[in-house]
C-alpha cells in the first residue's frame, strides 16, 4: 500500500512538472539511460563488507583502467537532470535521494526536500567540487541550468535544468565571442595578463557597432578595409589565440625532438658497445675506415702516407683495445642527460590545477609546488601527496572568494600564488588532514 501511495505521489509530481515546464520531460526516460550519460566511476566497496580486501583490490584495478567517455560538462549536466526531472523524483530542481530513490526531506517543518549539492555531484562522478562548480557556472552561461531559491523557501540555492535554450541573436553572439576567449574554442585559453592587456587595447577602439578603417596586412599598396569594431575585435582575438596555439605546438615539438635526440644518442652508444663486444668488430671497423677503391686510385700518395703513419694493428693489439673502447662508451653514457619518467602525482597535480584555472599548467611548475610543500615537512611519512597539496590550494581559492570571484580574476599569476602561499600552510594543514582521516 505504501509503495502504491509513493507511486501515485510521483505520478502527480510528473503531471505538475510537465505543466510547469511546458515540454515532454525526461520523467519517462529510463533511469539507466540518464545514468549512462552520467558515466559514473566504479563504486568503491563499503568497508566491513565480506571479502572487503579482495573487493577493494579489484576496485582499485578497475579504477586504474577506468576513464569516462562523455565530456565532463555533459556528465555534470545529466547528473543535475537525473536528480530533478527523472522518475520518480519529477521536480523542477535537483534534490537528494536515498538508496531507494525516494526524496530526502528536512527533519523540521515544513519538511522541504534536501537540495542536491555540488559536492554530491562530485562524489557521484569522481570529480572535485571545484571542477563541478566551474562546469555548473559554464552550464548557467549556456542557459542550460539556472541556480535560484525555489519557490516557497526562504533560503537555499537549488539547480534547475532549463527546458528551453532561449538565446536572442545578441546573446548568442556575445556568448560565442566570450567563449572564444575564455574556453578556447579555437585554441588554448590565454594567460590572464595577456587577456587583460588586449581587452584594454581593443576597448580603446570605441563602440563595437562603429566602423573603422583597417589597413591590409602586408600590402601597403592595397586599399584599407572598412570593418565594424566588433568584427575587428573578434579577428584580433583569433590572431592572439592562434599565436599561442602555434607557440604551444612548437614547444611540444621541441620537447619531443629533444627526447628523440637523447634516444638516438643512446642507441648509437649501445651499438658501439655491441660492436666492441663482437668477434669481428675489428674487421668491420677496418672496412669502415678504409679508403674507397676509386679514391685510392686517384691519390696514391695519400694512401702511402696513411700506411706510413698508421701501421697495421695486430689481432692481439685489437683485443687489448676493446676494453678501452667499452670504457669510453660507458663514459659517454654517464655524461648523457637522463630523461626521467613523469611522476604521476605531479602530472595529476598539473592536470587538476589546469582544470581549475582553465589553462595549461607546466609539469615543472607543478613539480616546484609539490617540492616546496614537501620541504616544509621533510620528515613526513608518507611524503606530502598531490591530493594534500590540492586541498590546500582549494582553501586558498575559497579564501579569495572562489574561482569566479572578482578577487580571483584580478590575479595575474594564480599558479605563482599557489607556489608561494601553499607551502606556508604546512605542517599545520598536514596535521589537520591526517588527524581527521585517522
Amino acid at each position: 500500500m505504501a509503495s502504491e501511495d509513493k507511486r501515485s505521489e510521483a505520478t502527480k509530481r510528473q503531471e505538475e512538472l510537465a505543466k510547469e515546464l511546458g515540454i515532454d520531460t525526461y520523467a519517462r526516460y529510463p533511469r539507466e539511460l540518464i545514468e549512462d550519460l552520467m558515466d559514473r566511476p566504479p563504486k568503491e566497496p563499503a568497508s566491513g563488507t565480506r571479502n572487503y580486501e579482495k573487493l577493494h583490490r579489484e576496485w582499485e584495478q578497475r579504477m586504474e583502467e577506468w576513464k569516462p567517455i562523455p565530456d565532463a560538462k555533459e556528465r555534470v549536466y545529466w547528473a543535475w537532470v537525473r536528480h530533478s526531472w527523472c522518475w520518480p523524483i519529477c521536480l523542477a530542481y535537483a534534490v537528494a535521494t536515498d538508496e531507494r530513490d525516494e526524496i530526502m526531506r528536512a527533519v523540521h517543518p515544513p519538511h522541504h526536500p534536501v537540495l542536491f549539492s555540488e559536492q554530491a555531484v562530485a562524489d557521484e562522478l569522481g570529480l572535485s567540487q571545484q571542477r563541478v562548480n566551474v562546469l555548473t557556472l559554464d552550464l548557467q552561461a549556456e542557459k542550460r541550468l539556472t541556480v535560484k531559491i525555489p519557490e516557497g523557501r526562504k533560503s537555499g540555492l537549488a539547480v534547475f535544468p532549463n527546458p528551453k535554450l532561449a538565446f536572442t541573436p545578441e546573446e548568442r553572439s556575445r556568448f560565442y565571442k566570450s567563449t572564444l576567449v575564455k574556453t578556447g574554442i579555437d585554441g588554448p585559453r590565454l594567460e590572464p595578463a595577456v587577456e587583460r592587456r588586449f581587452a584594454s587595447i581593443i576597448s580603446q577602439l570605441g563602440d563595437k557597432t562603429a566602423s573603422i578603417s583597417v589597413p591590409p596586412d602586408g600590402s601597403d599598396g592595397d586599399q584599407p578595409q572598412v570593418m565594424l569594431v566588433g568584427d575587428y575585435s573578434t579577428l584580433v582575438w583569433r590572431r592572439v589565440i592562434d599565436n599561442r596555439t602555434r607557440f604551444l605546438s612548437g614547444l611540444k615539438t621541441l620537447r619531443y625532438s629533444e627526447r628523440k635526440a637523447y634516444a638516438n644518442i643512446a642507441t648509437q652508444v649501445h651499438n658501439l658497445i655491441s660492436q666492441s663486444q663482437s668477434p669481428d668488430s675489428g674487421v668491420r671497423a677496418a672496412a669502415a675506415n678504409s679508403t674507397p677503391p676509386v679514391a685510392a686510385a686517384k691519390s696514391p700518395s695519400a694512401e702511402a702516407k696513411v700506411s706510413a703513419t698508421q701501421p697495421p694493428v695486430a689481432p692481439e693489439a685489437q683485443a687489448r683495445q676493446k676494453p678501452a673502447k667499452m670504457e669510453a662508451a660507458g663514459e659517454v653514457l654517464k655524461r648523457m642527460p637522463e630523461v626521467p619518467a613523469p611522476d604521476p602525482q605531479i602530472e595529476h597535480l598539473a592536470n587538476v590545477l589546469g582544470d581549475w584555472l582553465e589553462t595549461t599548467i607546466p609539469y615543472e611548475s607543478a613539480r616546484v609546488l609539490l617540492d616546496k610543500c614537501r620541504k616544509r615537512v621533510p620528515q613526513a611519512q608518507p611524503p606530502i601527496s598531490d591530493e594534500e597539496v590540492l586541498a590546500v590550494c582549494s582553501d586558498i581559492v575559497l579564501g579569495k572568494g572562489g574561482l569566479r570571484s572578482a578577487n580571483w580574476k584580478r590575479l595575474d599569476n594564480p599558479m605563482g600564488l599557489f607556489v608561494e602561499v601553499a607551502p606556508t600552510y604546512f605542517p599545520k594543514a598536514l596535521q589537520n588532514r591526517r588527524s581527521t582521516k585517522a
